[in-house]
């Protein structure tokens, strides 16, 4: 009984995880092509950072900081965190342009980057992002 009541609680916590952790594919896939469009430019094509190019108004040289690869995303303790700064603060030329749709699609595809999380048939939810950690695991 005490083994049946186990294997019952894992498989709980085991979906309960999976469904903090989803996005689909083709969500990712959107976010990669809206970042290559809207934040590439600045933080490189690759996501590992870069420099500020010449035409953004008193941003110009300034650094960006990587959003995929070693150090992405500093300051952001969870999904909300980066959902939040991007729809409030990017693009850095036309802060808050983003849809909701496309600001969710890149936080997928900022999940994928890192490897914070896989694939699966469930898409990424306003509702997943609090629960789903940056820095210090899930």
């Amino acid at each position: 009984m005490q083994d049946r009541f186990a294997l019952i609680v894992t498989a709980i916590i085991c979906l309960t995880v999976t469904v903090a952790f989803a996005y689909t594919e083709n969500q990712s896939t959107r976010g990669e092509q809206v970042f290559s469009v809207k934040c590439a430019k600045c933080h490189g094509n690759d996501g590992h950072g870069g420099q500020v190019p010449d035409g953004y108004d008193g941003y110009t040289g300034m650094k960006a900081p990587p959003v995929a690869g070693p150090g992405a995303l500093p300051h952001m303790d969870t999904a909300q965190n980066v959902y939040t700064f991007v729809k409030n603060h990017m693009p850095i030329q036309d802060p808050g342009s983003l849809g909701k749709e496309d600001t969710l699609d890149i936080v997928a595809f900022d999940l994928k980057a890192n490897n914070i999380a896989q694939p699966d048939k469930k898409p990424l939810t306003f509702k997943d992002l609090p629960s789903i950690k940056i820095h210090g695991g899930s």
